[in-house]
């Protein structure tokens, strides 16, 4: 989030990409109970949120993630990507 915007008016979600050009998919919320083998992690006092994920292998785990943030009021997300690729 940009310095000065509290995290606490947002919903954050993330999501992954397998390939390029293929469906986004959505992995998990905040506050939502984990699966499989991501956990959604947020810290509202830092303006933190984050995604762990356990067992990872290439196969399973490789892609884009994306962070998005929906504001309560907004019908659009705010996005920002960050890769896991394994050679």
């Amino acid at each position: 989030m940009a310095a000065g915007v509290s995290m606490s008016s947002y919903t954050m979600l993330w999501y992954r990409q397998v390939h390029y050009g293929q469906p986004v998919e959505y992995i998990i919320k905040e506050y939502e109970k984990a699966t499989r083998n991501f956990k959604a992690i947020l810290k509202t006092e830092d303006n933190l949120f984050s995604l762990t994920v356990s067992n990872l292998t290439a196969q399973e785990d490789s892609g884009t993630y994306y962070c998005a943030a929906r504001h309560s009021e907004a019908r659009t997300e705010h996005t920002l990507t960050r890769s896991l690729i394994y050679n």
